[in-house]
């Protein structure tokens, strides 16, 4: 009898036995294995980055330099002051930590089958970065996906790196960019204190007219073919600035395969002592940080002052985080505590068509307040935009619970995982 019969018949002397889906190809991951908490993170991840987008939506900050054209109503400058305070820079970092968690948990399933993960998952990223062009060339220009696609490429040069390596590096390329834009806002703000200096800053950072008018046509007054000649106009653009955020999505990335190692969200249990603790520290210090951001933003917002309103970006971007988690570490130790809470499944189901709702969240808007749609852009302030994100969302809350009624993913996540694995993947619930 060989090793592997003599550990079958429990040999103490054998090797360990193979795990049962060893040597057996790679496969999207089945319905039964899914994890409730992580679908309820993404879900509440969209409904963040809706009620950031929409801002950009409705009125892009090319139009007017800063916030205030969005601000038509006191109402309007308190609501915008609670998202930025509460909401933006917090939910496209759990969206990227959950792209690096579900990472993880891609590299143990291959582990197991005895695979390479290398092969799957670039073409898988390949996949997303055709959709992320599209994306930002035919629905929207504010497109995230290409940007996720190039930082998961450098991510896989991780995946084999030690647990103090992957930390140093994440809280670099977190911390440095943020370091580097409220070192700009600090410098802008003391060159700003020589009158001549600042009115030639202002100048500088204005619109050249024929561009703004450009913008203005492509966005609120032109027609589809108007939108996308504009896009593509600006495609190398948009690609240079998805290089430059690329870093950062890479360090959350490396955050959330940390946090998959180590269990923090698939084994609550174990971990609820630092879970708790991530959420009070976490939570005090991004609350602490993210007032003296956002206050700093609104008030050179207010006063078309951009030191102001770079140094405030750059507190944003080094304690949002520390709100992020926070967030996370409260959701699941609450998904933990009371798993039946009727607001789980809902945000679960939006969670599981997260591409789908993505794009469809950015073809709704531009809809609504493009040209070639209702034509909606610059007429309504942010009170009423959150208001329509808030309608948006609950229109894909039902949409998906009675979608994934029928059907076992959304429409997008199975093209994308049909042309990733090669094979038609079945859609239908039997």
């Amino acid at each position: 009898m060989n090793d592997y019969g003599n550990a079958a018949a429990g040999n103490p002397a054998g090797p360990p036995a193979l795990p049962a889906d060893y040597g057996m190809p790679m496969v999207p991951i089945p319905a039964a294995e899914r994890i409730i908490s992580l679908d309820v993170l993404r879900g509440f991840a969209l409904l963040g980055i809706l009620i950031s987008n929409m801002l950009y939506f409705s009125q892009p900050v090319e139009l007017n330099g800063l916030r205030n054209g969005a601000w038509l109503t006191p109402v309007d400058w308190v609501v915008d002051w609670i998202s930025v305070f509460l909401v933006e820079g917090k939910f496209y970092p759990l969206f990227a930590l959950l792209f690096g968690l579900g990472f993880s948990i891609q590299l143990d399933r291959a582990s197991s089958r005895g695979q390479n993960l290398s092969a799957t998952y670039s073409r898988r990223l390949a996949i997303l970065m055709g959709f992320g062009l599209l994306h930002g060339i035919f629905i929207w220009e504010g497109d995230i996906l290409l940007a996720y696609a190039i930082s998961g490429f450098a991510l896989l040069l991780f995946r084999n790196c030690k647990t103090l390596t992957i930390s140093v590096w994440a809280v670099a390329l977190i911390l440095l960019p943020a370091l580097a834009i409220l070192a700009g806002g600090v410098g802008i703000l003391l060159l700003s204190q020589n009158p001549d200096i600042a009115r030639s800053m202002r100048e500088e950072m204005a619109d050249n007219p024929h561009e703004k008018l450009e913008r203005i046509k492509a966005f609120v007054t032109g027609n589809y073919l108007d939108a996308i000649s504009y896009r593509l106009s600006e495609l190398l653009l948009h690609v240079l600035a998805t290089m430059v955020f690329a870093p950062v999505f890479l360090g959350l990335f490396l955050l959330g395969l940390l946090a998959g190692r180590k269990r923090f969200l698939t084994d609550v249990a174990k971990n609820k002592r630092f879970l708790v603790r991530v959420m009070i520290v976490g939570g005090l210090l991004g609350l602490v940080g993210n007032f003296l951001g956002a206050w700093m933003i609104m008030a050179g917002s207010a006063q078309m002052d951009f030191g102001s309103f770079f140094v405030g970006t750059g507190i944003i971007s080094i304690f949002g985080i520390g709100l992020t988690a926070a967030y996370v570490a409260g959701l699941v130790l609450l998904i933990h505590r009371r798993p039946k809470l009727a607001s789980l499944p809902p945000l679960a189901a939006v969670g599981q068509m997260a591409l789908t709702n993505y794009l469809l969240q950015s073809l709704i808007a531009t809809t609504i307040f493009y040209g070639y749609g209702l034509g909606l852009g610059g007429e309504i302030g942010r009170l009423a935009t959150i208001g329509i994100g808030l309608l948006i969302f609950a229109a894909q809350v039902l949409l998906c619970m009675v979608w994934l009624k029928y059907f076992r993913s959304g429409p997008m996540e199975w093209l994308w995982r049909s042309i990733t694995y090669n094979t038609r993947q079945p859609m239908r619930r039997v």
